[in-house]
């Protein structure tokens, strides 16, 4: 039978001073933001924290960067446990290449879910520029590659501009599936 020992008042002491020195570094820098509620509703309104210039590495299951995310801020939202995002970046990548780029005014994601929902002059690319798709609203299912949007979206390339009220992106094969109301102008090289 293992035997943990009890811990000793120099181990308390000095955990105690580091978290006590981590949250003065922080509160001083302006980085985290810990707000004082003062009641309960106020503590159910209040953000649970917030984070500002933002950057998340996030990987696959084998370890090879699938997502990449910089913004303003993040808040994170104790009522409905959401974080939301201001001004954010997102590359996917693909073997360890970027092969996609979105930005939007604002973003809002769940925790435990790879689902996000991009709101607000919502731009996304291919990352060799040749296919930029613009729209107002634009959910990304991050661990599935797929983007999808209900909202008027343009999409442009070389020589061709086509608009719908809607369309499905399988982010892996770059297929994009415009639906409802397509239309569109192609100009013929001459």
């Amino acid at each position: 039978m293992t035997w943990i020992k009890p811990p000793t008042a120099n181990t308390v002491i000095a955990t105690l001073s580091a978290l006590a020195m981590l949250y003065l570094l922080l509160s001083l820098s302006g980085t985290v933001s810990l707000p004082r509620a003062t009641s309960q509703h106020d503590q159910e309104q209040r953000p649970a924290f917030y984070l500002n210039q933002i950057q998340s590495h996030n990987f696959n299951d084998s370890g090879e960067l699938s997502t990449y995310i910089t913004g303003d801020s993040i808040t994170q939202q104790p009522t409905d446990n959401s974080s939301l995002l201001s001004n954010p970046q997102l590359d996917l990548f693909a073997a360890g290449k970027k092969t996609w780029s979105a930005n939007a005014d604002s973003a809002k994601a769940y925790s435990h879910s790879d689902y996000i929902q991009l709101s607000g002059n919502v731009e996304i690319r291919t990352e060799d520029g040749y296919t930029v798709l613009t729209t107002e609203r634009l959910a990304i299912v991050a661990d599935k590659k797929i983007a999808k949007t209900q909202s008027p979206v343009t999409l442009l390339t070389p020589g061709a501009v086509m608009q719908s009220n809607g369309l499905r992106v399988d982010l892996r094969s770059k297929e994009i599936v415009m639906t409802g109301n397509i239309r569109g102008q192609y100009d013929a090289p001459l």
